[in-house]
């Protein structure tokens, strides 16, 4: 697949496939077009046949997603057979638990409003039981096949309690169990919160890029002719209107003329 530069990025996410890995979960922010799903693709291309990539849309607007649904969504991906603690925790779960709809976050504070007949400790219990049988179920999978990573793309965009899941549960437990890697992706930087549970975190943020040559690399892969007598002056104007986001530099070059055959 296509890609400009992020050398460095793709080098980190190469880190987390290796034993052992020296972070455990890595924030990839940026803007909308920045690229951040752009290398989940890369990643699930390259590591797609010795990890098994499940990727997680935790945004998807025609989902309500809720943490959950976020955990059987995974386990579906993975296959049940190591997670019958979780299907069963998943069983006792009172009706008007299932969404943990009175979890609420703003910035780096959560609150909590309990709905008649749901008290905080229940709803708080509900998430870590599952959390954890959920847990238990990746570390038997883990060792009897090929490392699991666990993309969780457009954390910014999900809903509230879903990110309130990530920061109390789901990110620490998979930090001190070792079993898996997150990746996460959100538009924002990595907040202290999440930072301070997930422990070895890496934080990538995409900034564009801005070098002339591998977008002429990249305009010859796509066959693209550069316009004008000067194409890298032609390039240089493009990566500056842009600022070198990879979604809209792609689109440009896309609607080039192709290169004469020769």
């Amino acid at each position: 697949m296509h890609i400009a530069n992020y050398h460095d990025e793709r080098a980190m996410l190469d880190r987390i496939i290796g034993e052992p890995a020296p972070e455990r979960t890595i924030f990839l922010s940026g803007r909308s077009d920045c690229g951040k799903t752009w290398l989940l693709d890369w990643f699930e291309q390259q590591y797609g046949g010795v990890a098994r990539v499940v990727r997680i849309n935790l945004s998807d607007p025609d989902v309500e997603m809720n943490p959950a649904l976020a955990m059987s969504m995974c386990v579906g991906k993975l296959g049940w057979d190591h997670f019958g603690d979780f299907s069963a925790a998943l069983a006792r779960r009172p009706a008007n638990q299932a969404k943990i709809e009175n979890i609420r976050s703003q910035g780096d504070n959560v609150t909590f409003i309990a709905s008649a007949g749901v008290t905080l400790a229940d709803q708080l219990t509900t998430a870590l039981e599952l959390t954890a049988a959920f847990v238990k179920g990746l570390a038997a999978a883990a060792e009897e096949s090929s490392p699991i990573v666990i993309c969780l793309d457009g954390y910014c965009c999900a809903p509230a309690p879903t990110r309130a899941w990530l920061e109390m549960g789901l990110v620490g437990d998979v930090a001190r169990a070792t079993c898996a890697r997150l990746i996460i992706t959100g538009r924002e930087p990595a907040g202290q919160k999440l930072c301070n549970v997930a422990g070895a975190l890496a934080a990538i943020e995409l900034r564009g890029v801005d070098d002339v040559n591998e977008w002429a690399r990249v305009a010859n892969e796509l066959g693209r002719a550069l316009p004008g007598h000067d194409g890298a002056a032609a390039l240089q104007v493009a990566i500056s209107v842009t600022e070198g986001v990879p979604g809209q530099m792609m689109r440009w070059l896309q609607r080039l003329s192709p290169q004469a055959q020769a």
